[in-house]
């Protein structure tokens, strides 16, 4: 996050704990008290080594449209549930760059429901149990980077006084 943009936010340490085979810490971010505007949030894991992102879950509350994607589940008898998350595991010269970023639409039931009708027509309906009830993941989409082409640019500058 950029320097002039931290006071916006309010960090707290939740715990530490390992994210594939690294030491973190693991803040909560949240917006700042009396931040209007301030929308993306969430929890972030930190390298404490040299303080670099591994990974950003946004809080789905942050997410334009999530209102509206809980007021329909409620509307069918569950609960809504997005993950957002966000992978820097590609490192160059100190930086940390993303690697990919999986998004998550699932919604739990009490009970079997199914509730939706357009999943039947879209072939999509993907209804499992667990110890909690019923989950339908309704869509998983994940974009991965790949590729990065690094080098470097040089440059000279010089100063010239043009006379009249």
């Amino acid at each position: 996050m950029a320097r002039e943009n931290q006071g916006q936010y309010r960090y707290q340490l939740l715990k530490k704990e390992r994210l594939k085979g690294v030491r973190t810490w693991v803040l909560d971010v949240e917006p700042a008290a009396g931040e209007p505007g301030v929308r993306m949030h969430g929890r972030v894991w930190i390298d404490p080594k040299d303080f670099s992102v591994l990974c950003i879950e946004v809080n789905p509350m942050a997410l334009g449209g999530y209102q509206k994607t809980r007021d329909k589940a409620r509307s069918w008898g569950a609960e809504a549930s997005i993950t957002d998350t966000h992978w820097y595991e590609v490192r160059h010269d100190g930086l940390r760059f993303p690697s990919r970023t999986e998004f998550h639409e699932k919604y739990l039931f009490d009970v079997y429901n199914p509730i939706a009708p357009e999943s039947f027509v879209l072939g999509r309906f993907m209804m499992g149990q667990s110890r909690n009830g019923w989950t339908w993941n309704r869509s998983t989409t994940t974009f991965i980077y790949q590729g990065y082409h690094f080098f470097q640019v040089q440059m000279e500058v010089s100063e010239r006084v043009l006379e009249k």
